[in-house]
């Protein structure tokens, strides 16, 4: 049987950076581990554990740092856990009065700075522009591109991190390429 650890719902940017830290506090390589996609949202991989008792340790330590007693193990009784990256890549993208700004999610940065740690990333990537109008309709084709200059990475290593996805600093996903896409 497979386990995982969540939140009811899903987990908010702060909530997967606290998980994501005590995986790394505990030794979990997160470019390479067990994982299963999360079975509510579908859009993220979570560490998954063989054995439910250490499941539910990781899950009290998460309630006892984080002070939020909702954290609970999950049974995935279907689910054969895949090895690799705890991705996708996540892009947040700002509205300014002159353009855009991107940027890394600070889990994000970890997850490429584990597995490329020869990397070159920018800490954002600022596009001038006029910023009426449809944020996807006017800067959805350089997603790619912005993504590469982002971290550095070619378009197989994107993919072999599970890909990436576009928030804009309310959380609304904007863009799932290619590992989520419904």
């Amino acid at each position: 049987m497979t386990f995982t650890v969540d939140l009811p719902g899903s987990m908010r940017d702060f909530e997967f950076a606290a998980y994501v830290r005590m995986l790394v506090r505990d030794g979990v390589n997160i470019a390479d581990t067990p994982r299963a996609l999360d079975p509510r949202t579908r859009n993220r991989w979570l560490h998954a554990w063989a054995d439910r008792a250490e499941a539910e340790q990781f899950a009290s330590r998460l309630r006892e740092d984080s002070e939020d007693p909702s954290w609970q193990v999950y049974d995935l009784p279907d689910v054969e856990p895949s090895t690799g990256p705890l991705g996708p890549l996540e892009i947040v993208v700002k509205r300014q009065s002159d353009g855009y700004i991107y940027g890394m999610r600070p889990t994000t940065r970890n997850l490429v700075r584990k597995r490329f740690p020869e990397s070159k990333m920018v800490t954002n990537v600022f596009i001038a522009t006029n910023t009426n109008g449809d944020l996807e309709a006017s800067q959805g084709s350089i997603w790619d591109q912005v993504v590469k200059i982002l971290t550095g990475l070619t378009d197989e290593q994107i993919e072999e991190l599970g890909g990436y996805t576009v928030y804009d600093t309310l959380g609304h996903v904007l863009r799932e390429a290619p590992a989520f896409a419904h």
